[in-house]
């Protein structure tokens, strides 16, 4: 593993380390406006034990649901201070039954922990974005005879303000249907079936010139709904409910920038009417990846005629360091929080050893 910046040369920010400890208390000694992305798969309500104890300050242990969304509430309120403007909060979470009504319901309902937290957020001045639906394509049997099974969970996506970094392009999606040969050329159309009553050239914009042009839409490939069908992770990863690595990649590469202003902070971006016309030009239908696109190069969005560095993602909960594993081979910065010697231990050494598989790719490509 390289070894951390413990003290980064603009902001005072440790980047590639996992810190020890709980998440609200060490994200307090963090710099503000220095993350570009929060992204977090914690605890859920009594589901799971990972050994540290309420006591010390595990999530998850709580009374009623009521207090798990306050203490998830005080991380977000952290989180809000460390977000750069154009910043932004993603978190995975899944529901649970209660098991008595001192959990927050009647016993045997669902406890709706997810929706009381976002609405708390909103209550707090979050945008909520999305909610999205993880679906899981391999989810797992449940053994109940008097409701359905489990098989998604939310994935939301927060802003604190309403101007914020997102590439859609680097997320979109293969198109299902296939080009076509034009019947004829973009710009005409039948003799005699004009519609006088809409302008002339309303085709030759947007989907109707996509079409018309024999693309199945966007070049660079279609829109991703809020319901992303993954696969949970695979066995022997080390940890009772690790996060996808594709969910991860996928909501990093929407959320946090490739390269910012190192003194503003400001994101950088690339010309999306300058790769579509070159997706159109090269016969593309998708980018159909998440990797860079050398060929539109990043553009700053401020005047400060800096540096650039790699935008920074943040895991409060860290675990089994999948955010991590992601951000890097998505060319991020990444910084971890972890409650857990244990998982802090195991982490350290996943990361490691995709580092080393990683590299080992790169040569053989």
């Amino acid at each position: 593993m390289r070894e951390p910046q413990q003290q980064h040369k603009e902001s005072g920010l440790p980047r590639g380390t996992i810190l020890g400890g709980d998440a609200a208390t060490v994200m307090r000694g963090l710099p503000d406006h220095t993350i570009d992305q929060i992204f977090f798969f914690p605890p859920y309500f009594r589901l799971r034990d990972y050994g540290v104890g309420k006591n010390k300050g595990e999530l998850g242990h709580e009374t009623s649901v009521d207090e798990w969304v306050a203490n998830l509430r005080a991380v977000c309120i952290e989180a809000r201070r460390l977000l750069t403007p154009t910043g932004s909060l993603w978190i995975n979470l899944g529901d649970t039954y209660s098991r008595t009504i001192g959990h927050g319901a009647t016993r045997k309902s669902l406890l709706l922990g997810p929706e009381r937290l976002a609405l708390a957020l909103v209550a707090d001045g979050w945008l909520m974005r999305n909610s999205i639906v993880w679906a899981k394509a391999n989810h797992m049997p449940e053994s109940v005879g008097d409701r359905l099974t489990s098989a998604w969970e939310h994935l939301y996506f927060l802003t604190p303000e309403s101007d914020y970094f997102f590439d859609l392009d680097a997320i979109r999606l293969p198109h299902t249907s296939p080009l076509r040969e034009l019947s004829r050329p973009c710009d005409s159309r039948p003799t005699g079936r004009r519609d006088q009553s809409r302008p002339r050239n309303r085709d030759d914009r947007g989907l109707g010139s996509l079409k018309a042009s024999g693309l199945p839409g966007h070049p660079l490939g279609k829109n991703p709904t809020d319901v992303w069908t993954l696969p949970t992770s695979p066995k022997g990863v080390g940890h009772s409910a690790a996060m996808p690595l594709e969910l991860a990649k996928r909501a990093i590469a929407a959320a946090c920038p490739e390269r910012r202003c190192v003194q503003c902070r400001k994101p950088f971006k690339r010309d999306s009417a300058l790769a579509k016309r070159i997706a159109k030009r090269l016969g593309h239908t998708s980018v159909g990846t998440l990797a860079p696109r050398p060929d539109v190069p990043l553009l700053p969005t401020c005047g400060c005629k800096a540096d650039s560095e790699p935008g920074v993602v943040l895991d409060p909960f860290m675990g089994s360091g999948t955010t991590a594993i992601a951000a890097e081979q998505l060319g991020r910065d990444w910084l971890g929080v972890e409650l857990s010697a244990e998982y802090v231990r195991y982490a350290e050494t996943r990361i490691a050893r995709a580092r080393k598989e990683n590299s080992k790719r790169k040569e053989t490509t």
